[in-house]
């Protein structure tokens, strides 16, 4: 049929379509009777399932993408999986990807378990061998709706399922060729791997975050920042993450120092003006990673730069339009002013008594006692913004901070 040839070259040319093909499609549809014409009527189905679904989710409509889903199982309906094996392969490919999209407008889980069942399905006659591409962006769809899934459900079991399935359409993704879904099935292999190390304290999981950080610094390298800033700042913010873990582990301070320049150069792109709460969060971030590196190095350099970037991060992050984030990154003002106190006095301690065992035990004192009173000291501004935080204040307060020596 001519005309359901064109629409389908209008729904496949790249760049912005001449035409909009989803009146075009129900215009057929219009004149194809389903008793006359099974076939063709399916697949203009199919067709205006794809362009209701493009409309829905550059508009992020819901009604828009259910619509999509019903047009696609309709065309399922006309598409036996027996006769026409590669048409249903190709329907419950689309309602995969549709019920993905769909889901990420829903809460729940049973939207994404059912996109993962249809990209699933849709493999029995999408073979690796006989449509390489095409099985590579189902699997891309199956490990998006599978990371989806692990966020919400807690769990990382369906974490390990979306780096299986990513690794699988990297198997046959080259950069150069296909490079959006190589970037996309890249930098989401890097977010589950690093999701599946922070679950796991232990050396699988300390591997899994290595093996993020090296899928982070394979995509960056495809990557330009003058081309996708967002994207770029983005995928320099979750390496600075995943390094920052590993530093946090391990005994050096190598992955700490790696850790605060990715974080740093994210936020060259991600600035206050263009991206506010982004520059915040990687404001956060960074001092976090600054303070770990301050603590291990008993230095107060990075200390007092983490406080400076903390207090910047609550310059967006206030207590009136973002209470969660501003109790988090008051919390950890304070407790990256209590470092700085508890680390001050001990330096002057050791200046002060080198040596014999009566220095140490005031140095000792000094520390427990003047720790406190020293960071309060050291800035009332930082102190009187995190005494909002409440129980978070008190918690940094009262119990060992995190990575502290003892």
């Amino acid at each position: 049929m001519e005309l359901l040839e064109a629409l389908n070259g209008v729904q496949r040319a790249g760049g912005e379509p001449a035409l909009d093909p989803l009146p075009l499609a129900e215009a057929l549809l219009q004149q194809t009777p389903l008793a006359d014409e099974p076939a063709t009527w399916a697949a203009l189905q199919h067709e205006r399932a794809r362009a209701l679904g493009h409309a829905g989710a550059r508009a992020a409509s819901l009604p828009q993408l259910l619509e999509a889903i019903a047009a696609c199982e309709q065309a399922l309906q006309g598409r036996p999986q027996a006769r026409q094996p590669g048409a249903w392969a190709d329907s419950m490919a689309l309602l995969a990807s549709l019920q993905g999209r769909a889901a990420l407008l829903e809460t729940g889980t049973a939207r994404l378990q059912a996109a993962v069942a249809a990209g699933r399905a849709s493999l029995q006659h999408c073979t690796r061998a006989q449509r390489p591409l095409e099985w590579a962006r189902t699997q891309c769809v199956i490990g998006v709706a599978l990371s989806e899934w692990a966020r919400r459900e807690g769990t990382t079991q369906r974490h390990h399922e979306a780096v299986a399935a990513f690794r699988a359409a990297l198997g046959e993704l080259e950069p150069a060729q296909q490079p959006r879904l190589w970037l996309m099935a890249q930098t989401n292999l890097a977010i589950d791997l690093a999701a599946i190390g922070e679950a796991d304290p232990g050396p699988d999981g300390l591997e899994a975050l290595q093996s993020a950080v090296d899928a982070y610094r394979s995509a960056l390298r495809q990557m330009k920042a003058e081309r996708t800033p967002g994207p770029w700042a983005a995928t320099q913010h979750n390496l600075g993450g995943a390094l920052r873990l590993i530093g946090e582990r391990e005994a050096g301070t190598q992955s700490l120092r790696e850790a605060a320049l990715a974080f740093a150069a994210a936020l060259e792109h991600h600035t206050r003006e263009r991206a506010p709460q982004h520059w915040a969060a990687g404001q956060n971030d960074r001092a976090l990673a600054l303070l770990a590196l301050g603590r291990r190095e008993q230095r107060l350099a990075p200390i007092e730069e983490a406080v400076a970037a903390l207090r910047a991060a609550l310059l967006e992050r206030r207590r009136e339009s973002a209470p969660l984030l501003w109790a988090r990154s008051s919390a950890d003002l304070a407790e990256a002013l209590l470092a700085l106190g508890a680390l001050g006095a001990a330096l002057t301690a050791a200046q002060e008594c080198p040596g014999d065992g009566r220095g140490r035990a005031r140095r000792r004192r000094r520390r427990v006692a003047g720790g406190s009173a020293a960071a309060a000291g050291a800035d009332r501004t930082g102190a009187r913004l995190a005494r909002g935080a409440g129980p978070a204040l008190m918690a940094a307060g009262s119990c060992p901070a995190r990575g502290a020596r003892r």
